[in-house]
């Protein structure tokens, strides 16, 4: 993802190995979500989650959680996508020495 390079890329920093996956995970079960919910229909935990990626990979347990924290606020329209990306670059990114 060219934006998520970009942003670290600004800071520095390269962005985490495997961010870019979980990202993948995420987003398209939140853009999911929220269409089912719409129409009164709970879609459930992610196929990540039912399949127990994140309990056997704890980076990606982080990267979910920052996601979550970060980036699905913008999937829900409450945050700008360069705003998602700044926080997840101030998150996730190695401090500059």
């Amino acid at each position: 993802m060219a934006s998520l390079d970009h942003a670290f890329a600004a800071a520095g920093a390269e962005p985490p190995r495997g961010l870019w996956h979980v990202l993948m995970f995420v987003t398209p079960h939140e853009l999911l979500r929220q269409q089912l919910a719409a129409q009164g229909v709970d879609l459930g935990p992610s196929y990540a989650e039912r399949a127990g990626i994140y309990d056997r990979n704890e980076v990606w347990a982080g990267y979910r959680e920052a996601l979550a924290a970060e980036w699905v606020p913008y999937l829900r329209g409450e945050r700008s996508r360069e705003e998602a990306l700044a926080a997840l670059v101030k998150r996730l990114a190695p401090p500059q020495e």
